[in-house]
């Protein structure tokens, strides 16, 4: 036991105890060397109290031998859980026959009236409760010095337990254990009843005058019957109750993660039972997504997120939360407790009705509302957005273009803010390409989010804008300056449809053009690796042996590349060419990805270009290129894929989903010849192809590629060759 008995400097000891015990309570407890260096010249005894506070300890009632394992009358049996407060043992109570869970206050901690009085306090907080889920207190004392709380024994785990194998078994082998996950609708039933009998033992709580501030998945043990208990009064406080807190001013008592905006405010606002609320709220939302609603880095940064952030949406983490549950959620972890459920009984009732298939009381936040909330969460980027509107004011005030009322002004304002948070929806688009396995869970969290009924509030959003655009006037100048707003809700509505499917999996009809498109590159996601590399195993290997032999190369060999198949060395040039699945891939034919046919050689070695036939890639040596235009710089140049020919009419309707923008179309006559897909597509920009191609991992050639080439290696132009090659001879 780490005591003040027998040490060469009692002060100092206790000093050192009360800056540990300080920085154990915030959860930053420093190395041993860190405090030896606050008290030079007594780094033994600091060692010796440290080393104290960190042995298992098991209590003795002074009158027996510590290997006795008793307190007072109570026989220890074994240790089950230790805290920040204290040790909990099961025990036996030899006077009564009964098992006990035997709450210990920690011998550092008995040193502190301050940490004495907060463990009688839950002592007398727990007793004043008789609930089935509230842990029942037999009694409390103190026995050979040290304080005990002698509380019901529970077989069971805790919450936190019991979300920690979720988490470990997300994906069962068995199919019938899904049951007993949240993702599935059985799974979330369950949770969902457990939670609302708890939400109904804190409101006993708090009609007794308590608050526990300690809500989390540890304090909550589930039984062997299914039955939750509240555990940890430690923290309650009395309302009913005129005795100041037994914590001083701007003291931060909970568990951060679990924390309500008001409870981090560290006494600046009074808690009252909605701060139960909240942390319970947070508590069913680890429950159905297996994350925390906020997680950061430092407790600063956790506490600006709780402040500040709205937690991601439960149904982007869980898509099997319904709509109803979602508001219930959102209801019970709002910031402004005003808006909060304001008891833990209308919660746990709001529960029953959505378990029951009835309609919830919570209603989700209006658009005015989300309005407000945006301009908080976005107050630098708005305050910009003044700012440019007060220059405009200030430039065009000798003109009649003025707004003649506030509501105009107002109109303005939402605009901006309906165009920002549209912009912020399309941009999410963007993170999703190109379909490689690495990208799959952002896939499917973006066809979730874009075809769930959820996305509603955006499309109120747009069609708000195209109102207010309609109704507010603009100059070309400040089109100018607002980012050219004009046809850019018409481009965020080719994927935010109002007919949104209950399954965003298997509805296909009456889709946007880029959900499908999503839903097809998942599926690409999916197949790709197996499709290019695993089905032309033998292939690869050919490929990579012979690049590793060739001096032109000087390669130590290739590895596979997703989505390529080799198809084997030109004759011509004696450079090895690749093959392009998805340029080849039309979704609408019929014909399976794997069934996808690779093109052979004719006659005079070369591969036709047909309209069928998909990107044929050659691999260029790297080496010295020397540009013989001063404009463009001289470099060494790595080992390259270039595609042999223009990309096509068909390979651009297949890689896009949509009609080419050649100006002229299949089978039309164009100086003299007849179109077809094997043609080159034509009308296009450099944008176009960037954003096109980006969209399925390549780019365009850069110049110095391009040249190199059609050029060579200086060393190469040292050398006979012809020169008249061309890129679509390699």
């Amino acid at each position: 036991m780490s005591g003040f008995a027998g040490k060469s400097d009692p002060f100092l000891v206790a000093a050192f105890l009360q800056r540990y015990l300080e920085d154990e309570r915030r959860s930053a407890t420093k190395s041993l060397s860190f405090y030896q260096g606050l008290y030079p010249g007594h780094e033994e005894l600091i060692a010796r109290e440290f080393r104290a506070l960190d042995t298992e300890t098991e209590p003795t009632d002074g009158s027996e031998s510590s290997s006795s394992q008793r307190l007072g009358r109570f026989h220890i049996e074994r240790q089950i859980g230790r805290g920040g407060q204290g040790v909990v043992y099961e025990a036996t109570d030899t006077r009564l026959h009964r098992r006990v869970a035997l709450k210990v206050l920690s011998d550092h901690r008995g040193w502190f009236p301050e940490a004495r009085e907060r463990f009688k306090r839950e002592a007398e907080a727990a007793s004043k409760i008789d609930h089935p889920n509230i842990c029942a207190v037999h009694e409390s004392g103190e026995a050979g010095g040290q304080l005990y709380i002698a509380m019901r024994y529970v077989e069971g785990e805790s919450l936190a337990k019991r979300i920690d194998s979720w988490r470990e078994n997300r994906h069962p082998s068995d199919a019938n254990d899904t049951t007993t996950q949240p993702s599935s609708r059985t799974g979330i039933a369950a949770v969902l009843t457990l939670i609302q009998k708890v939400a109904r033992g804190l409101h006993k709580a708090h009609e007794a005058g308590l608050v526990h501030r300690d809500i989390k998945p540890g304090n909550i043990m589930i039984t062997v019957d299914e039955e939750p208990l509240i555990l940890d009064f430690g923290l309650a406080r009395d309302e009913l109750s005129d005795s100041d807190t037994l914590t001083h001013d701007g003291d931060l008592l909970g568990t951060p993660a679990y924390m309500s905006p008001e409870q981090l405010m560290a006494q600046r606002v009074p808690l009252d039972r909605r701060t139960d609320v909240y942390s319970l709220g947070a508590t069913l939302y680890e429950c159905l997504t297996l994350q925390r609603p906020f997680e950061a880095p430092t407790r600063a940064d956790l506490y600006q997120e709780i402040l500040l952030h709205d937690p991601p949406s439960a149904t982007s983490l869980n898509r099997q939360i319904p709509r109803d549950l979602e508001v219930v959620l959102q209801t019970a972890m709002e910031k402004d407790r005003n808006r909060r459920y304001q008891t833990a009984l209308s919660f746990a009732e709001d529960i029953e009705r959505f378990l029951s298939h009835e309609p919830v009381l919570a209603k989700p936040p209006g658009l005015g509302y989300r309005t407000k909330k945006f301009v908080e969460r976005y107050r630098v980027q708005v305050i910009a957005v003044a700012l440019v509107f007060a220059v405009l004011l200030v430039g065009i005030a000798s003109t009649t273009f003025l707004w003649a009322t506030a509501q105009n002004n107002l109109d303005r304002f939402n605009l901006l803010a309906g165009i920002e948070r549209l912009r912020q929806a399309e941009d999410a688009e963007a993170s999703i390409y190109p379909p490689w396995p690495e990208n799959i869970p952002k896939l499917k969290n973006w066809i979730a989010e874009t075809a769930e009924p959820t996305n509603g509030d955006l499309i109120e959003v747009a069609e708000e804008v195209e109102t207010l655009q309609a109704r507010v006037s603009l100059s070309d100048t400040e089109r100018v300056l607002l980012g050219a707003l004009e046809g850019h809700v018409e481009k965020l509505r080719a994927f935010l449809h109002p007919n949104h499917c209950t399954d965003p999996e298997s509805c296909d009809h009456d889709d946007p053009a880029r959900l499908s498109q999503a839903r097809e590159g998942k599926m690409w996601a999916n197949i790709v690796r197996e499709i290019s590399i695993d089905a032309h195993a033998g292939a690869w290997e050919t490929a990579h042996l012979a690049i590793k032999a060739s001096d032109r190369y000087a390669l130590d060999g290739l590895q596979p590349q997703l989505g390529l198949v080799p198809i084997g060395e030109n004759p011509d040039t004696g450079l090895w060419e690749f093959y392009h699945l998805r340029s080849a891939w039309d979704p609408d034919s019929g014909v399976l990805p794997a069934d996808i046919p690779i093109p052979t050689r004719g006659p005079d070695g070369r591969i036709p270009v047909m309209e069928e036939t998909g990107i044929i890639f050659v691999l260029i040596p790297g080496g010295w290129f020397a540009s013989p235009r001063p404009a463009l710089e001289s470099r060494n140049l790595l080992p390259y894929f270039l595609a042999s020919h223009e990309l096509t009419i068909g390979q651009w309707e297949r890689l896009s989903g949509s009609a080419s923008p050649s100006h002229r179309g299949p089978q039309e006559i164009n100086y003299g010849t007849l179109t077809t897909g094997a043609h080159p597509v034509e009308m296009v920009s450099l944008t176009m192809c960037s954003d096109l191609l980006a969209r399925h991992g390549l780019h365009v050639p850069f110049e110095s590629q391009w040249e190199h080439a059609v050029r060579g290696t200086e060393s190469e132009s040292r050398q006979t060759r012809n020169p008249h090659r061309r890129v679509s001879t390699l």
